[in-house]
C-alpha cells in the first residue's frame, strides 16, 4: 500500500489507530471511448463520511452502501487521456476498524449558504459487517438541533451497564430506552465490534 507509506509509520502504531483506523481502497478506471487507464489507491480512514442528499438514502446500511457502490467524480482528470468526468470511482474498504465512526454529511451548499438536511435516517443498533467478522453494535449518537451555523449538539452513550443515557450541556445525564436513541436525528454514530 504505497500510499499509506507516504505517511509516518508512527501514526499507524497508536491506540487511536488501532481502534478507530480502517483502510479503503479506490479504483479509478477511465471509460473513454480510447482509454484503459486504470489508478489505485489506498487510503486510511478513522470516520466514513458519508452522503445523504439522495431521496433513495433511508437508513445508515443504504449510506454506506451508496458510498461504497462506485460513483464519477465530477472534477477527476484521467491522467491519461485528460479527460474531465469520464473515469469511474470504486470504494472497496479492505481493513475495518474495532471501532467504527460514521458521520452523515447533513450539510449541503444551496444559493451560496448551507442548508441542513434534517430528514431521518433509519439505524439498527446491529450493524453488519460487509468482511465476514462480527457485527458492529451501536455505542453512541451524537445528534444536533438547530439550522446550519447555528444550534446545539448532543450526545446519546450506551454504558457498561447496556442502558443508554442522554448527556446535554443544559440537564444532568438521564437514562432513555433505546428507541428513543433511534429516532434521534443523528450526525455521528459509534459502533463497535462485538
Amino acid at each position: 500500500m504505497p500510499d499509506l507509506q507516504e505517511h509516518s509509520s508512527g501514526r499507524f502504531t497508536t491506540p487511536f489507530w488501532h481502534y478507530c483506523g480502517g483502510v479503503f481502497k479506490e479504483t479509478y478506471s477511465c471509460n473513454a471511448d480510447t482509454c484503459d487507464n486504470t489508478h489505485t489507491r489506498y487510503e486510511s480512514f478513522a470516520f466514513l463520511p458519508l452522503a445523504i442528499n439522495s431521496d433513495t438514502i433511508r437508513t445508515l446500511e443504504d449510506a454506506i452502501f451508496f458510498h461504497l457502490q462506485g460513483d464519477v467524480p465530477p472534477d477527476y482528470r484521467c491522467s491519461k487521456c485528460t479527460r474531465v468526468s469520464c473515469t469511474r470511482r470504486h470504494t472497496e474498504i479492505i481493513k475495518w476498524p474495532l471501532v467504527l465512526v460514521v458521520g452523515l454529511k447533513r450539510w449541503q451548499a444551496e444559493e451560496d449558504r448551507l442548508q441542513k438536511i434534517d430528514r431521518h435516517i433509519s439505524l439498527e443498533t446491529v450493524l453488519p459487517c460487509l468482511d465476514g467478522n462480527g457485527p458492529y453494535n451501536l455505542t453512541a449518537v451524537i445528534t444536533h438541533t438547530g439550522t446550519a451555523g447555528s444550534g446545539h449538539y448532543t450526545s446519546c452513550v450506551r454504558g457498561r451497564d447496556n442502558h443508554w443515557y442522554k448527556y446535554d450541556d443544559a440537564n444532568q445525564p438521564r437514562c432513555l430506552p433505546a428507541k428513543d436513541v433511534l429516532v434521534e436525528s443523528g450526525y455521528f454514530f459509534g459502533y463497535e465490534r462485538q
